[in-house]
């Protein structure tokens, strides 16, 4: 049996009304998460804000290893996101002042990094390797920045969309 569908972007984990799911203040650091190839996503935060995520390994999850649902004034820095089945780590709407520093993002299927939405994403020092089919993808950002990331696989930078939809309909071309 397939595990590691990559026909479809993973969708956001089942819940309804995200804002109201908000947490800040938290701080992950030194753990491990392990989706053991049963569990969809190594972690889910659906919604957090003024948090951050340190020197944890996010591994062997169906969908992504790290899924943040919405949230600002984050940072995920030190990380080992690897051998995921579709992403490595997916920040799905209203990302805004997020600094996502000095990750190894290795061996994830499909796409090593999926932001969706939001605005002050700052991409720098990620390790991308052995990443399937893209080692970016940017969908609806107001201001990003994207530098001094080591791409030390085959796989091409991403695409920057207008929205996720245009993503969508892009990504069932490929």
């Amino acid at each position: 049996q397939n595990h590691f569908p990559t026909d479809t972007p993973p969708p956001p984990p089942p819940h309804t009304h995200t804002h109201q799911l908000r947490t800040q203040g938290h701080r992950v650091e030194g753990l491990g998460f392990d989706g053991n190839y049963f569990a969809d996503y190594a972690l889910i935060a659906p919604g957090i804000t003024r948090s951050t995520i340190q020197a944890s390994a996010f591994t062997s999850a169906r969908m992504a290893g790290l899924y943040l649902g919405f949230g600002w004034i984050n940072t995920i820095e030190g990380n080992i996101i690897s051998g995921n089945g579709l992403v490595g780590l997916h920040l799905h709407e209203g990302i805004n002042g997020v600094n996502i520093l000095n990750n190894i993002l290795e061996g994830n299927r499909g796409i090593g990094l999926l932001v969706n939405s939001g605005a002050v994403v700052r991409i720098e020092g990620n390790t991308f390797e052995s990443t399937g089919v893209r080692r970016t993808i940017i969908a609806g950002i107001c201001v990003s920045k994207s530098a001094s990331n080591n791409r030390a696989d085959r796989a091409m930078d991403g695409y920057a969309f207008p929205s996720f939809a245009r993503f969508l309909q892009q990504l069932a071309r490929l």
